[in-house]
């Protein structure tokens, strides 16, 4: 079973690969008239509710 140390550190990476994903996103989008608010919304969403499933059932 992963330490408390390693659902931190899965915590905290994930959150890195999300702001990552945003800069990404943002980046290749730049001067188009394509808006993908709704779909990284909801991407970041999903990441969010999968992260938290993990770090409570996995472990503990």
């Amino acid at each position: 079973y992963p330490t408390n140390s390693g659902h931190y550190a899965f915590i905290v990476l994930t959150i890195i690969e999300s702001i990552g994903y945003i800069f990404c996103v943002k980046v290749s989008q730049e001067g188009s008239s394509k808006n993908s608010s709704g779909l990284m919304a909801a991407v970041i969403g999903a990441v969010a509710v999968l992260t938290v499933l993990i770090s409570v059932f996995v472990g503990f």
